[in-house]
């Protein structure tokens, strides 16, 4: 089960600030699934349609996962678990499909035009967007707490 982030993770208070991971964590999401949303524009325009099973993987671990996530980054350790997951996952299946193994989604093989300088461009920006995620989901998962400083009683 998920775990809450403890008691100082749990809510925002009116005068706090989303501390700079978690914000950075939210600006690579909100890039990513902009970015995604125009690279699956150029996939339809190009006619590159994805197997079943590699739609549903896109939709869930690639579209949804990272946003759901984000939403709850904040309070819940699973959350920056999946987030890291999700954008690891996604740069991996990303990288083999757009840049190693040979066939219609690889970048070397598309014919030049308009649509296919789109796809290339953001096949580049959603491998940088999702290498960025797999950096601050491992800051995220990985971060120490600051302790408070112990305070000891004068002899």
């Amino acid at each position: 089960m998920c775990r809450s982030g403890g008691p100082k993770d749990s809510h925002l208070g009116e005068d706090d600030e989303l501390p700079d991971w978690f914000r950075y964590a939210v600006i690579v999401v909100i890039l990513h699934a902009g970015v995604t949303v125009i690279h699956a524009a150029a996939h339809f325009a190009l006619q590159i349609l994805p197997p079943v099973l590699d739609t549903l993987f896109i939709l869930v671990v690639i579209v949804a996962l990272p946003i759901l996530s984000a939403l709850f980054i904040r309070t819940a350790a699973c959350a920056r678990w999946s987030y890291l997951i999700a954008f690891a996952a996604s740069f991996v299946y990303g990288a083999l499909s757009h840049f190693v193994l040979p066939g219609v989604d690889n970048v070397i093989s598309i014919s030049a035009s308009a649509w296919a300088t789109i796809f290339q461009a953001t096949t580049f920006l959603l491998a940088i967007l999702e290498a960025l995620g797999v950096a601050i989901g491992m800051g995220l998962v990985f971060r120490r707490e600051p302790r408070p400083e112990s305070v000891l009683p004068s002899a």
